[in-house]
């Protein structure tokens, strides 16, 4: 089926729910946006293998109010097309949590760079050892993520204790942890302390 086919068939039977593949011929999002502009009275959901945030914004700047990935088990993607129909916006489990997680890693990279801004400067490698390590991952497995030695995660780290004026990694978790946007000074690390000690 392409694209034209699709807008067509639409055209012709008028369903509740149209389900299009992304990659139809002519373009699932293309025959999305003329049966969403033609005012059909039906609702449109896209089917694709794709989980990332631009391809989630483009099927939704068109006008779809489904998005479910091939992965899911097929009961699933069948009770997220009855939910397209009934009128909701469905975007396949899966595709959230992978969206949250991504926020989140965000978010913790955000806060790492105002530690960066209010004591010191951390590195870019820093950085990502402190994302791992907050995440709860061990020397030898934030070193295979990093493709780096356990050795180098380990000096990374150092570093990261000296700047931060920490003397061990439960207490750099805990900086990590609760450091906000509005500054460090507000959220003591230690029980009766709101300083952090020298950046180094």
């Amino acid at each position: 089926m392409s694209a034209r086919d699709a807008i067509d068939m639409t055209d012709d039977v008028r369903p509740d729910v149209v389900l299009l593949d992304i990659h139809i011929p002519g373009g699932g999002l293309t025959a999305a946006r003329s049966i969403v502009g033609a005012n059909y009275g039906c609702h449109v959901a896209v089917l694709t293998i794709f989980d990332s945030d631009d391809a989630l914004g483009a099927a939704f700047s068109v006008g779809v109010t489904g998005y479910i990935l091939k992965g899911e088990p097929i009961d699933r993607i069948a009770e997220s097309v009855r939910r397209v129909s009934a009128g909701e916006v469905v975007i396949s489990q899966s595709l959230v949590v992978r969206m949250l997680e991504r926020t989140a890693s965000r978010s913790l990279h955000e806060r790492l760079e105002h530690l960066a801004l209010k004591r010191g400067g951390l590195s870019p490698r820093e950085f990502d050892a402190l994302i791992l390590l907050e995440q709860g991952l061990d020397t030898a497995a934030i070193a295979a993520q990093l493709s780096v030695s356990k050795e180098t995660i380990r000096s990374h780290l150092a570093n990261a204790m000296h700047k931060l004026g920490v003397t061990d990694r439960d207490q750099l978790v805990n900086v990590v942890r609760r450091t906000s946007f509005s500054g460090l000074e507000e959220y003591p690390i230690f029980e009766g302390s709101t300083e952090y000690g020298s950046a180094g």
